[in-house]
């Protein structure tokens, strides 16, 4: 798989829809990630897992016997169908992005345009916060 411009977009724009997704923790999540650095990016043949490293030192993310945050959903040029996001944490800091095709194995070798969106309960949450 091909790193380009528009990959390194999709990755981070995921990231920060994710940490955005977590209120409570957004701030925590957000000064993690900017001073994170990707130790490793695998590509399975249906999307691609990216490991990051987060100094111990940073504040953590109190967990709550939860799963991974999955708020995210993508369409990427070339699938018909859509893609999903998982970000996983270890001891209260970043560890993975997960993205996954939810049907077939023919994930692109190159991405050349995506498009973003929440699930419902998120965006349900937020139009709520704006009123």
């Amino acid at each position: 798989m091909t790193i380009n411009e528009v990959f390194l977009s999709l990755e981070n724009e995921a990231m920060m829809m994710l940490m955005e997704s977590d209120k409570e923790n957004f701030e925590v999540l957000l000064e993690q990630y900017c001073n994170a650095t990707v130790i490793e990016r695998r590509f399975s043949g249906s999307g691609f897992f990216t490991d990051y490293r987060v100094s111990g030192d940073m504040p953590r993310v109190r967990q709550k016997e939860k799963g991974p945050m999955r708020s995210v959903f993508g369409k990427i040029n070339g699938l018909e169908i859509g893609v999903g996001f998982l970000l996983f944490l270890s001891e209260g800091l970043i560890d993975t992005l997960e993205c996954h095709e939810y049907d077939s194995i023919d994930f692109p070798d190159v991405i050349t345009g995506y498009e973003l969106s929440y699930s419902t309960s998120v965006l349900e949450q937020k139009q709520g916060n704006s009123r």
